[in-house]
């Protein structure tokens, strides 16, 4: 299969959020009165505070660095595992969205004869379903259902071929 995005964005943009908040807040509340019981004179404290907040803005910026690095890296991982588990398999897998091909795994490719440019961004139903079982494939899609059914279909070659397909919504 090729790659496909699954990251949670939301998932990583609250992390980065939360952790920037509470490091903010901690550095701010606690290194303003650590500022004021080291120094009294008001240039010293000013030149200081100044100090502070360029740290705070490079200390702040490699953390946040460090955690979209990681993030991405965890999901390049899972991508990889993904990938690895859905061309391993001997069933066809077919991510679409109302029909419409996401992508294939190569098992897929090889049970229908297609390659896989011939299928992306077109609807399967169409081009894989012989007509006559194309409405219960279209109905299944619409109402999401995760029920097996049995259909025929034409291989690229125009052989028939009875499938089983399970819908799984994701």
């Amino acid at each position: 299969m090729s790659k496909i995005n699954f990251s949670n964005k939301l998932g990583l943009a609250l992390n980065v959020s939360l952790v920037y908040v509470v490091i903010s807040f901690v550095y701010i509340l606690f290194s303003d009165y650590l500022i004021t019981s080291l120094f009294t004179d008001i240039q010293t404290i000013n030149l200081v505070s100044t100090l502070k907040s360029w740290g705070f803005v490079v200390i702040t910026g490699v953390l946040i660095y460090l955690m979209i690095k990681k993030a991405k890296q965890d999901s390049a991982d899972n991508e990889e595992r993904f990938i690895l588990l859905a061309d391993l398999t001997i069933e066809g897998i077919i991510l679409h969205k109302n029909g419409v091909v996401i992508d294939v795994n190569d098992s897929f490719l090889d049970l229908s004869g297609f390659k896989r440019k011939e299928v992306l961004g077109k609807n399967l139903i169409d081009i894989f379903i012989k007509d006559e079982y194309r409405l219960t494939c279209k109905e299944n899609v619409k109402s999401q259902s995760t029920e097996p059914y049995e259909v025929q279909a034409k291989k690229k070659n125009g052989q028939d071929v009875w499938i089983q397909i399970i819908g799984k919504p994701y």
